[in-house]
């Protein structure tokens, strides 16, 4: 491979994809749906079996059914909106359609391994650096077993960008940090709903010890009293308004990053914001015995990246890995490296039209560019539908691997005997969901090689035995209380026999 070849890059495509799993294993989608439009902060929700709800310009709750004319594997399909449909929620509910038309393509619908799950669109949010402006669009998906996938859609054209700054600003846009956040309000208000409350707890410990006596309690409430005003302040000051896509959105400033200078003001904060805000609004599918069921027990993000036009762009696989195959890898590896050999992962495409390229930081799509292609990609009808099954296939990998993931946490230390039971459950059967978790042979290949990739798959066999261990274990405590009960029945009916039932009752 040409070492020395650098990429310059015209056009990309990228989701932000973090899958998040909850502690909770079952979500009551209609409720979370319900609590979501009330919120003010969506105003469509498309289901998986294409059931709508959706405020109109009233703001009245209205349902929708969307039925799609057309077979399974045509390549184009009919749907007829309702006049009455708002503009928003017909764009909405479009990209939902596109959607759910490349998530048919990949679930096997006899094993159905896929639970049911619900979309929306949450309000776009703007990073800003050096006076220029970044649009981000997040969606977030809810599955029924309390796994959420939270995507950051970017769209971006340059006259022209070299490698090495599309690397530190784009694959590792995490660690960049910008001079301001436009953030939607209600955003904030649900975070800081969260956060508020449980505030400062971590400052007042000493080695990890809490401080329980009655001034640090003063202390702890007075703190979250005087941030909560201090929140309200910030985002009662009047916002900023941004026309994006065609809609005007006012946005605020993250409450608190007014005049400050070192914060951290990072991708990664949006994230922890929407994720909070999200999972304020979930409804558990059972009774709340156990409290803060909605929490997220842990999450995994990575960018899923399509390279859609860059100089020199060949028409097939081996030029491409010839001349770019070493550049494509440090875009893989994140951190620049010119120097050293590098060996380029296997390509899991198998025809001859894009690469795709999985490591444990990055999912990676690069196109190749036939002679009579447009030079700018998006004046190609199929390029959104190209875009959109990319992140199909990405959203079908996290779900998947967060599946797993999650069951091996809950394995480590089980929050309770139902989430241990279902966990066990997911590991004994890993293999064989893998195996049928698609009818693209493609994906399951994908699936595979990611897991393994990232080391899901070694972690799978000793949370199995950990979580049977669990398992051992409470079943040896139920037998022991049942002994000890069997022994003080034995006692009583032994007692009643030798002096006799009457006598007992006197």
């Amino acid at each position: 491979m040409n070492l020395n070849n650098e990429l310059e890059i015209y056009q990309i495509n990228c989701f932000f994809n973090y899958a998040m799993g909850l502690v909770t294993n079952n979500v009551n989608l209609i409720k979370t749906a319900g609590k979501l439009l009330k919120s003010g902060l969506v105003k469509t929700v498309c289901f998986s079996d294409l059931k709508c709800v959706y405020l109109n310009d009233k703001g009245e709750m209205q349902f929708e059914w969307l039925r799609p004319q057309g077979r399974k594997w045509d390549t184009e399909r009919t749907v007829t909106f309702n006049e009455s449909l708002p503009r928003r929620a017909i764009e909405e509910l479009t990209f939902c359609l596109e959607m759910s038309f490349h998530e048919q393509r990949l679930e096997n619908l006899e094993s159905k391994r896929t639970p049911p799950h619900l979309r929306v669109a949450l309000p776009p949010f703007v990073a800003e650096k050096d006076g220029s402006e970044l649009y981000i669009f997040p969606w977030i998906k809810i599955y029924s077993d309390g796994i959420i996938i939270l995507s950051f859609q970017l769209d971006e054209t340059w006259s022209i960008l070299f490698e090495s700054e599309f690397i530190s600003d784009i694959v590792n846009i995490h660690q960049k940090y910008f001079d301001q956040l436009w953030i939607h309000s209600e955003v904030q208000r649900l975070d800081a709903e969260r956060v508020i409350p449980r505030a400062f707890e971590r400052d007042l410990t000493i080695a990890g010890h809490k401080m329980n006596n009655r001034e640090a309690k003063k202390l702890l409430k007075d703190l979250r009293s005087q941030t909560w005003l201090d929140f309200e302040k910030s985002l009662k000051a009047k916002g900023r308004d941004f026309d994006i896509g065609g809609n005007v959105w006012s946005l605020h400033e993250i409450a608190g990053s007014q005049k400050q200078e070192k914060w951290e003001s990072t991708i990664d904060l949006c994230r922890s914001i929407h994720i909070n805000a999200i999972s304020n609004l979930i409804v558990p599918g059972f009774s709340r015995k156990h409290e803060r069921l909605n929490e997220v027990q842990l999450w995994q993000g990575r960018p899923a990246i399509t390279l859609m036009r860059f100089k020199d762009q060949p028409e097939t696989k081996d030029r491409l890995l010839n001349k770019f195959g070493s550049a494509l890898h440090r875009i893989l590896l994140g951190p620049i490296n010119k120097y050293n050999q590098l060996k380029l992962p296997k390509d899991l495409r198998k025809f001859d039209d894009y690469t795709f390229h999985v490591k444990r930081s990055l999912l990676l799509w690069t196109w190749l560019k036939k002679q009579r292609s447009e030079e700018d990609a998006w004046k190609d009808a199929s390029t959104k539908t190209i875009l959109l099954e990319h992140q199909g296939i990405a959203e079908f990998l996290e779900y998947h691997n967060m599946r797993l993931t999650r069951a091996c946490a809950t394995a480590d230390s089980p929050p309770s005997e139902r989430t241990l039971k279902n966990a066990y459950e997911i590991l004994a059967t890993a293999d064989s969901s893998i195996t049928y978790s698609s009818q693209s042979s493609e994906a399951i290949t994908a699936l595979s090689y990611f897991i393994s990739d990232i080391g899901t798959r070694g972690l799978i066999q000793p949370s199995k035995e950990k979580a049977q261990w669990h398992l051992d274990e409470q079943r040896y405590e139920v037998e022991k209380t049942r002994t000890r009960v069997d022994r003080w029945v034995a006692i009583v009916f032994g007692f009643v026999g030798t002096t006799g039932f009457a006598d007992l009752v006197i």
